[in-house]
């Protein structure tokens, strides 16, 4: 509902584009040429979505750890943040010692704990 974008199914296509169903696939469309850009069965380890952040952006002004944490999260603050990204970002090697890091502050009220070994910002009050 509510959904402007056409849909196309691939059933009775033959494979490699239909192939059996169950597959995650994804295409470009260019005007009338349609480019296979990933596929997956869901199995495995094998991811639809990169699991690697980008560089730290250049504006983490904060000289202490937890206020890089704060100022990441308030950069995206719809966004379910895992401990290992955050760690990976600001190159923190210790991962565990981070995890319990992440744990206190979420206790003591600075960053919001969505789910398991998932951070995101304080909600705020209007």
């Amino acid at each position: 509902m509510g959904n402007i974008q056409p849909r196309y199914s691939v059933r009775g296509v033959e494979a490699p584009v239909g192939g059996s169903m169950g597959y995650l696939t994804c295409f470009l469309r260019d005007g009338d040429r349609v480019f296979l850009t990933y596929s997956t069965t869901g199995r495995g380890k094998t991811a639809p979505w990169p699991l690697e952040r980008p560089a730290p952006p250049p504006n983490l002004s904060s000289p202490d750890r937890r206020g890089k944490v704060l100022q990441l999260l308030a950069a995206e603050p719809w966004r379910a943040w895992k401990g290992v990204e955050l760690a990976a970002i600001l190159g923190i090697e210790n991962i565990n010692s981070f995890r319990v890091q992440l744990s206190q502050w979420s206790h003591q009220g600075y960053i919001n704990k969505i789910g398991p070994a998932l951070y995101g910002p304080m909600p705020t009050s209007s």
